[in-house]
């Protein structure tokens, strides 16, 4: 996927250049209707995707807590704010809404919620895309010696499919290349939709 940001790298673990994850996000791209209201939630990880989205003519809106991401996303047409995802609420329903590497900073409670808010700000047979990191074993560390609080693929399927969300559709474990930020990571993605 080209990037009009050469001068960033918006995807320093190189997931939406894997050809796994590129023909999931295609194949979901194609289930949506024309001019879909689309939210990213979290906008740096997913610059190349919110370009390419808004050029074919869709409705982009973002929130992101830094301010660099936003100004980043803003030489794309759309709606963005500099917003935590727990404080956002939004005026209206999604089509689509994309989390690409975006909620693994929240606790497991405020995932738990999120999902939840989620689900409710989606049109029935709306889209959900996640791409978050899976934890490699249970005592994973962030920088700074802080407990990670990052679920397992059953644990975001329970939770997506307890929110009112169908089984994944399509889904992708992604290793992250060795020479990238993190590369003892791996990256689930998996589109969901609502169906309740």
């Amino acid at each position: 996927m080209h990037s009009p940001y050469p001068e960033h790298n918006p995807d320093p673990c190189n997931l939406l250049q894997s050809h796994t994850t590129a023909q999931l996000i295609f194949d979901v791209i194609k289930t949506l209707p024309r001019r879909a209201r689309i939210l990213f939630i979290g906008c740096k990880s997913s610059l190349p995707l919110i370009h390419h989205l808004a050029t074919a003519g869709h409705e982009i809106h973002g929130i992101d807590q830094s301010k660099d991401a936003i100004v980043l996303a803003q030489r794309a047409p759309g709606d963005y704010h500099q917003v935590s995802p727990m404080a956002y609420h939004p005026p209206f329903e999604f089509d689509a809404i994309f989390a690409i590497h975006s909620l693994h900073h929240l606790s497991q409670s405020e995932t738990r919620e999120m999902v939840l808010n989620m689900a409710r700000w989606l049109k029935m047979g709306g889209s959900l895309t996640l791409a978050t990191p899976v934890p490699a074993h249970s005592n994973a560390r962030l920088e700074g010696g802080q407990a990670e609080s990052l679920l397992s693929r059953d644990e975001w399927i329970a939770l997506c499919e307890n929110a009112g969300f169908s089984p994944p559709g399509r889904e992708a474990n992604i290793p992250v290349p060795l020479n990238a930020v993190e590369p003892s990571k791996i990256h689930s993605f998996m589109s969901f939709h609502k169906i309740r």
